[in-house]
């Protein structure tokens, strides 16, 4: 009842790196997103600033 799975286990290995190569794509996409995540927040604020000083020179 000897069987060969080596072609299974050749599979599997295909599989696994496949699945490590998509989670190493997908945490340099989350790296990146992150990053212009803390852009975004920078802009938002500055938006911020400058809303409150043309409120302020408004009221002027």
């Amino acid at each position: 009842m000897d069987k060969d799975f080596s072609g299974f286990r050749n599979e599997q290995g295909n599989v696994m790196s496949s699945l490590m190569d998509k989670q190493d794509q997908l945490i340099m996409e989350n790296t990146d997103l992150k990053l212009r995540l803390t852009e975004c927040e920078k802009v938002s604020a500055n938006n911020q600033e400058l809303k409150e000083d043309i409120q302020e020179i408004k009221k002027q």
